[in-house]
């Protein structure tokens, strides 16, 4: 089968063995895979693979099932399933923990489900779960444009909360608002942090969903009102970072951070579980569409890496399998 590895920072195709399935796992005929900026940090040396796991890159997937291991129940082979993995979607056979696996609903295409698992998954854990998002709270998403972005502004509007989308070009903004961000803020040409103060009528921000870390860190704490939650789930500007603790106990604020990678199989199946139970039964009925940018095939993953690199992306890219 042909499977992608990155080897000095490039990326090459190679013919490996077909898997086989051990317990509580599934073999999948890959037909559709997400690309995420983690791949393009892996491809950096930036983001290395869970020890114990395959080095082929790819989190997410949607395919049909090839076969089954053990003590596996729920699925039979053909099924159309989609999945959230831990690397290993890049190839035209991944190994699936059944866990983290779940039939397509209803409605979905096979493309639109494969950009569901790490997208909405984080998104879910991070706004909902651990966010604790209400009706009517100002949300500010940073990179709004990608395919996290996407799915923090639906899940957004499903609490009735009011997504604020940062984007770098006044197209991005356009497509955020057909998405359903109420505000838009074009950080080429706007001060982030006054347009929040403006938007909000000087009361700060209620929940931050941010993949920049440090170059904003020190700004989100002064943005957000009394109450506020900061959830970091990316570091696009570096980690490390100063801040006046002062304003964490003043406001009360909450400062978090998570990565789903790493995470068991039993943790991720729960968010799975949690989004399928309450979020994608509704997710039509809401008015939502999954916007997909453009599908490059295995052997253009160079290029689909690129096109992430350079942030000329709205919604989500998707490698395909013949």
């Amino acid at each position: 089968m042909k499977t992608a590895k990155f080897r000095e920072l490039s990326v090459i195709i190679t013919d490996s063995p077909v898997p086989v399935p051990g317990k509580g796992q599934l073999l999948v005929r890959v037909k559709y895979a997400g690309l995420n900026r983690p791949d393009l940090l892996q491809k950096m040396n930036l983001y290395p693979p869970v020890p114990g796991t395959t080095d082929t890159p790819g989190l997410e997937l949607s395919g049909t099932v090839h076969s089954i291991g053990k003590d596996v129940s729920g699925f039979k082979e053909n099924d159309s399933v989609f999945a959230l993995v831990p690397g290993g979607a890049f190839a035209e056979y991944a190994i699936v923990d059944a866990a983290c696996c779940a039939k397509i609903p209803d409605g979905f295409s096979e493309q639109e489900a494969a950009a569901i698992p790490e997208n909405y998954m984080t998104t879910w854990d991070n706004m909902v779960t651990r966010g604790n998002l209400k009706k009517d709270e100002l949300v500010l998403i940073m990179g709004a444009s990608g395919g996290i972005g996407n799915a923090a502004i639906h899940i957004s509007r499903f609490f009735g909360a009011i997504p604020v989308a940062v984007v770098s070009t006044d197209e991005k903004a356009e497509f955020c608002r057909t998405v359903g961000a109420v505000h838009t803020i074009n950080r080429s040409k706007e001060d982030i942090f006054e347009k929040c103060s403006e938007i909000s009528s000087g009361q700060g921000i209620d929940l931050i969903l941010d993949i920049v870390g440090k170059d904003n860190f020190r700004n989100y704490l002064k943005i957000l009102r009394p109450e506020g939650r900061l959830a970091v789930i990316a570091l696009m500007s570096g980690s490390d970072s100063e801040i006046d603790l002062r304003t964490l106990m003043m406001k009360r604020l909450t400062v978090f951070g998570s990565t789903l990678r790493p995470r068991t199989p039993a943790q991720k199946g729960a968010i799975l579980s949690s989004l399928l139970e309450k979020f994608l039964p509704v997710f039509r009925k809401s008015g939502f569409k999954i916007h997909v940018d453009s599908v490059f095939p295995l052997d253009a993953l160079s290029a689909a890496l690129d096109k992430m690199q350079r942030n000329e992306h709205s919604g989500k890219i998707l490698i395909s399998f013949p």
